[in-house]
């Protein structure tokens, strides 16, 4: 089954303020069946398709894109997220990422993703918990009924549900977050990764660094 996709509209947002890129972003999506709306002020009755959602990342410097994920993954589920936090336990993992030495901890991680999920929907069950491979509880988890992700992992949500076929459980519903600039063009996935990026926000931290 092809993945759902919900495009993300790059406007002034109502979050707080700036996102730590610089762009306030907010979530909607045009009168099509096969997009999604995410739209935050929305009745609690409408929009909640799923028990169980799950997604993951780094969720380093946390910024609009990662936002915009965390918010598309709260507007679907109805009781409880899965929100995987890259863990870095094997050292030549971490230092395959540019400017690795501007990570943020773990935990700091794990808080903001949080944090963020609560200001969101404060009646969820959140499970915001490291992982150490590309799986993480999407692996066993039988609860789990859909998935969400951006243009950049997407091969990874089908490769969850590979191995979950394999393990004889069922497969989830994806859901592919694209982004939408102001003059209302879908930003091509590389371009997506220079404008809102964990990477570009360490190399923007390294070059005041050096400076």
């Amino acid at each position: 089954m092809p993945p759902f996709r919900v495009q993300a509209l790059e406007v002034p947002s109502w979050t707080d303020g700036a996102s730590a890129d610089g762009h306030p972003l907010d979530a909607t999506a045009p009168s099509d069946s096969r997009f999604f709306p995410v739209d935050p002020s929305a009745p609690p009755t409408l929009g909640r398709f799923y028990d169980t959602v799950a997604l993951g990342g780094t969720f380093d410097h946390l910024h609009s894109g990662h936002k915009i994920l965390l918010t598309v993954a709260a507007w679907l589920a109805g009781r409880r997220i899965i929100c995987g936090v890259v863990d870095f336990v094997d050292p030549s993992r971490l230092q395959r990422k540019a400017h690795h030495q501007y990570m943020e901890p773990i935990a700091a991680r794990l808080a903001a993703a949080a944090d963020f999920l609560r200001t969101v929907r404060a009646d969820l069950v959140l499970d915001v918990v490291p992982i150490v491979d590309d799986f993480g509880p999407t692996r066993d988890d039988p609860n789990i009924q859909a998935i969400v992700g951006s243009g950049e992992t997407e091969k990874g949500c089908f490769a969850v549900n590979k191995l979950r076929k394999e393990n004889g459980l069922n497969e989830l519903d994806i859901y592919v977050v694209d982004v939408i600039a102001a003059n209302s063009r879908v930003t091509a996935t590389q371009d997506m990764g220079l404008k809102i990026s964990s990477s570009g926000i360490r190399q923007l931290l390294a070059e005041r660094n050096a400076a």
